[in-house]
């Protein structure tokens, strides 16, 4: 009982919302740095629905979805 005196409530709760920011700061981070590499290194475009880089679409909308690359068929005509 002595040690449940002894805490400082306010300095703990204090700790334990810092460490929750930290934690999701750090996601959101993580989460950027992931889409600007994508964007930046020309390896495609950035995916919101499955939150992967594609490199098989032209560009990506929330409305179209992903466009796809045009494909090319045996002859060399792009369809």
């Amino acid at each position: 009982m002595e040690l449940m005196k002894n805490i400082n409530y306010k300095k703990l709760i204090r700790v334990i919302v810092w460490i929750i920011f930290v934690v999701f700061f750090v996601g959101y981070v993580k989460r950027c740095a992931e889409i600007d590499t994508c964007l930046d290194m020309g390896q495609g475009v950035w995916d919101y629905d499955q939150n992967i880089c594609r490199s098989d679409c032209l560009k990506w909308t929330k409305e179209t979805g992903c466009v796809p690359l045009p494909t090319k068929n045996p002859q060399g005509i792009t369809k």
